[in-house]
């Protein structure tokens, strides 16, 4: 099976930062979280918050489902978070990366 990497945005305002502290360490799976349509059960996924850059990894758990409350939007549910320590910033890749284009 070949797994593909997706970036999914976390909020801080809206708990998600919190959360994900909280997921790391009691091992908790996150219902349903805004990700792509193509995503796939076994996708790797890391997680951006803004103001702190790429602060989590985890795995996609589900197949994507469409949002009732956020048109035109899926959730899939994630496991295995992990924190970044620290978290790296959009600075620190486009330093190392100059040549990557978003």
């Amino acid at each position: 099976m070949k797994r593909r990497l997706h970036i999914v945005q976390g909020g801080i305002i809206n708990g998600d930062k919190a959360w994900l502290v909280r997921a790391a360490s009691r091992k908790l799976r996150a219902p349903t979280w805004i990700a792509p349509k193509s995503a796939e059960i076994g996708d790797d996924v890391v997680i951006y918050v803004g103001g702190f850059g790429f602060f989590a990894t985890a795995r996609v758990d589900s197949k994507p489902h469409s949002r009732r409350d956020w048109i035109n939007r899926f959730g899939v549910a994630l496991r295995d978070v992990r924190l970044i320590k620290p978290a790296i910033s959009l600075g620190a890749i486009r330093r190392c990366v100059p040549d990557l284009t978003w």
